[in-house]
């Protein structure tokens, strides 16, 4: 009889929660659509996505340097730090974003001169020319 009772005091209790309302909360916290709210973050969001273009056409262009085949790592931390940006951007930290796209550009410039020095002509996509087996190792 306890259990009987216990589990429906559980079941009444569970029933008894605050959902968020319509656009906050689940989805709507990470993907806010709302930006921006007043003239102030207007312009600091203007700014914000002017600089974040730049960036974004820096990456296109590795991306078609064959960036994905030569350095397969290195493509993806600039999309986690690019993932970042627009988490802070949502979160309205304006001067987090800031340093981030800042870290952004160095880390596009740098990963640049290495892809350019890996080959004379940029990374092809048949860079390494040896297949796994040929080295002995399978």
């Amino acid at each position: 009889m306890k259990k009987w009772r216990l589990m429906g005091l559980c079941l009444l209790l569970s029933g008894c929660t605050q959902w968020p309302d319509a656009g906050y909360g689940g989805l709507a916290e990470v993907r806010p659509t709302n930006l921006p709210v007043n003239e102030d973050e207007r312009k600091v969001w203007l700014h914000y996505d002017k600089r974040q273009q730049e960036l974004d056409s820096q990456l296109e262009q590795l991306k078609r340097a064959y960036l994905r085949e030569c350095m397969p790592a290195e493509l993806e931390q600039l999309q986690s730090k690019r993932v970042d940006i627009l988490r802070d951007m949502h979160g309205r930290l304006w001067s987090e974003v800031s340093w981030r796209q800042a870290m952004l550009a160095q880390s596009l410039k740098q990963i640049r001169l290495r892809l350019a020095q890996t080959t004379g002509e940029g990374c092809r996509s048949d860079w390494s020319g040896v297949p796994l087996r040929s080295w002995g190792q399978t």
